[in-house]
């Protein structure tokens, strides 16, 4: 996931590495995805984030943690205020 965040951030693999790491997103196990979420949000934009939200969301109810679910909670807030 580090990889795939770092190669997002550099603008000529953007568009073909965004996808990979939405794919990663989905099929992570959901102790991770918090971790995950949190480190991606500095290679959000307004391009982007919409199918980041809507991915985030699609795995809320796979999370058993409360502690763990309200930090992605947290990351999904952060740019559905925008």
């Amino acid at each position: 996931m580090n990889i795939l965040i770092t190669l997002c951030s550099i603008e000529d693999y953007a568009e073909n590495t965004f996808p990979l790491l939405i794919e990663q997103l989905l099929k992570s196990a959901t102790n991770q995805l918090p971790m995950y979420a949190e480190r991606a949000i500095p290679i959000i934009n307004d391009q982007n984030k919409t199918l980041f939200v809507k991915t985030l969301a699609s795995r809320l109810d796979d999370i058993e943690k409360e502690s763990k679910r309200k930090r992605v909670e947290k990351v999904i807030k952060k740019f559905n205020v925008q």
